[in-house]
């Protein structure tokens, strides 16, 4: 299922696809607050389906990164998205015990209503054409840059040893 959903995430514009994957995951996290007993069949259809919305989330947000950043900087961005989710993943984790403790079921509506409101959020960024646009790297071919380098430093040589050998010349001449 996560492989039939990479492909459609990987066509569709991240402007589509992120509210949708976050919409999604709220009706899952609904869902489970609505179920009073475990024991029903019910539970059992939500539970695989909240971990696909999961993963949905996060690679749209991953396939987003690979079309929005060059090669060469991919590696350190996930470095930075790694090192920002664990710090806010434990933020998330404070507030999920938070409602936990008031009920064993809130948690589930607190993680819904997040959801919501993060979709809103990149709803209304959307629409302000602040999130959302890919930008075309520019293609860096190191050899090439490289290669002309190389050349435009041999002409250069060239030049200053043509006019050595010209003073050399009328020195001698």
């Amino acid at each position: 299922m996560l492989g039939f959903l990479g492909r459609i995430i990987d066509t569709m514009s991240v402007k589509i696809t992120l509210p949708i994957t976050l919409l999604f995951r709220s009706a899952t996290w609904f869902a489970l607050y609505t179920i009073k007993d475990p024991t029903k069949w019910f539970f059992y259809l939500m539970i695989p389906l909240v971990h696909v919305m999961f993963f949905a989330t996060i690679l749209t947000s991953a396939s987003y990164n690979a079309k929005m950043y060059p090669k060469d900087i991919r590696g350190m961005l996930g470095s930075v998205c790694g090192v920002c989710s664990a710090i806010t993943g434990y933020f998330y984790l404070v507030f999920c015990n938070w409602l936990y403790q008031k009920s064993s079921r809130l948690p589930f509506l607190g993680c819904s209503v997040t959801d919501i409101l993060i979709a809103m959020c990149v709803i209304i960024l959307v629409s302000l054409d602040k999130y959302g646009n890919v930008i075309k790297p520019v293609e860096l071919d190191h050899e090439d840059s490289d290669d002309k380098n190389q050349t435009k430093s041999q002409e250069q040589s060239i030049d200053t040893l043509d006019n050595s050998a010209a003073v050399y010349s009328s020195v001698k001449g």
